[in-house]
């Protein structure tokens, strides 16, 4: 599994360089949750090799899909381990299924999502309801808790022996100007409903992810909340929030924080590493204008990356990875990291100074990063209309008369969705680069020697 990453301070009269996301991730306070009171704490997850999860819930799992950060983060969490995704989200959708009735009774669609679940035989399910139900308020609580045990029961029946569960609260909505309405009272019943997912989730020793602390401006219990606003209209969550409650979830397994990584290199020229998270720092050479070694990170993510190199000539440098040069903006180290002062990237080259800190931006890591997230938002597409279709009325329903010899034609999805993971399985794998620092003038460091 990929290692807990930490922050350290930055190295006076050392080199350090930053790549820093403009992201602002999140993480509930250990033994908290939805309800305010303390939890029993729940078993770290962990995604073992040929595990399938499958995505379940509403409109905020389809829209997962989407958006890929949460696959995207599990992926890459474990680069040598063959895992397979299936997001089963449906808009609107109640743990009763009345949204995937469409034109027969919910019962029947109930019974189709149990047969598509059955088919996978998953090893792992997410779970996200709530939104919906809790329209029904408190009187509505009793009929929801009993139905979401039977889904629960249900699932059990039609997956693989030992299918562990992932239970989501749902969300907040947020108080946007008028004429949008004041979600105040809903978010009331929202809460009542975290709480008796939160039981559930102890009950059946579930993993547990508290969306609502997490939304609550007033909740105490996070240290990191997302930015304001998390939402574009009040319900659909901005892309930085999706990437946010990704984090959220990454602290659901062995070693995750809950909030942006960090992967932290320091080491001398001579050759002695004082400090390698995130990666591994190896065939460190010196040159005669400069330094060259190699970074093998441990998996492909948009962590923040922080480079200490001590020992090194005074004089100004650049800094290049696997033979291209790397452009960000610079601060120095006296003044506080803050994301909303960087300098554009893209307007000057990188140097370095004993007494500055470079952040950068646009490292093969990152580029890597959302290579991974968009083939994954690729497959997710592909697989959604092998069983969605628009034309799902003349293929499968009561019109299947007229078109239905067509029908076949989804199994070659199959085909594509099969080409795209192959893709996947090659972006989650970490590579290992060459970097180099190459003094490009010579200067005198203020106080240094």
């Amino acid at each position: 599994m990929t290692q807990g990453i930490t922050r350290s301070s930055g190295c006076r009269c050392g080199l350090v360089a930053t790549a820093l996301l403009l992201a602002a991730g999140g993480r509930i306070a250990p033994g908290a949750d939805a309800s305010g009171s303390p939890k029993k704490a729940q078993p770290k997850f962990e995604l073992k090799d040929g595990d399938r999860v499958v995505f379940l819930g509403n409109t905020l799992i389809e829209r997962e899909q989407k958006y890929g950060y949460w696959e995207t983060m599990l992926t890459a969490r474990y680069p040598d381990r063959k895992i397979i995704f299936r997001n089963l989200g449906w808009d609107g959708d109640t743990v009763w299924a009345e949204s995937r009735g469409m034109f027969d009774p919910p019962e029947k669609g109930y019974a189709r999502m149990l047969a598509h679940v059955g088919s996978i035989k998953p090893t792992v399910i997410f779970l996200g309801y709530g939104n919906n139900e809790a329209f029904a308020g408190k009187a509505g609580l009793p009929r929801f808790v009993k139905q979401y045990n039977k889904l629960l029961d249900d699932l059990t029946r039609v997956s693989a022996k030992g299918v562990r569960f992932v239970l989501l609260t749902p969300y907040l909505y947020e108080a946007r100007s008028a004429p949008l309405p004041n979600p105040a009272i809903q978010n009331e019943n929202i809460r009542e409903y975290a709480r008796a997912i939160n039981d559930i989730s102890s009950q059946r020793e579930a993993g547990f992810v508290d969306l609502v602390s997490f939304c609550d401006i007033r909740s105490r219990k996070s240290r990191f909340r997302p930015r304001r606003p998390y939402t574009r209209d009040g319900i659909s969550f901005t892309d930085q929030m999706w990437r946010s409650t990704g984090y959220l979830i990454d602290k659901q397994f062995e070693g995750g924080t809950g909030r942006l990584p960090l992967a932290r290199l320091s080491f001398k020229t001579t050759g002695k590493i004082s400090e390698s998270r995130g990666a591994i720092i190896s065939k460190i050479t010196e040159l005669k204008n400069g330094l060259r070694f190699s970074v093998s990170p441990t998996s492909v993510s948009d962590a923040v990356w922080s480079l200490s190199v001590r020992d090194l000539a005074v004089g100004e440098y650049k800094l290049m990875i696997d033979g291209i040069e790397i452009i960000a903006g610079k601060q120095s180290l006296r003044k506080k990291f803050r994301s909303d002062r960087l300098l554009d990237p893209r307007k000057k080259p990188l140097r370095f100074y004993n007494d500055l800190t470079a952040m950068i931006w646009g490292t093969p890591e990152h580029q890597q990063s959302e290579n991974l997230r968009q083939t994954i938002i690729a497959k997710n597409r592909l697989y959604f209309h092998s069983w969605r279709p628009q034309n799902v009325t003349y293929l499968f329903l009561f019109r299947k008369h007229e078109q239905g010899q067509n029908a076949k034609e989804m199994q070659e999805f199959q085909r594509l969705v099969a080409a795209k993971e192959k893709e996947i399985d090659r972006l989650k794998k970490p590579v290992t680069r060459t970097y180099e620092l190459i003094r490009v003038k010579a200067k005198k460091a203020k106080g240094g020697k």
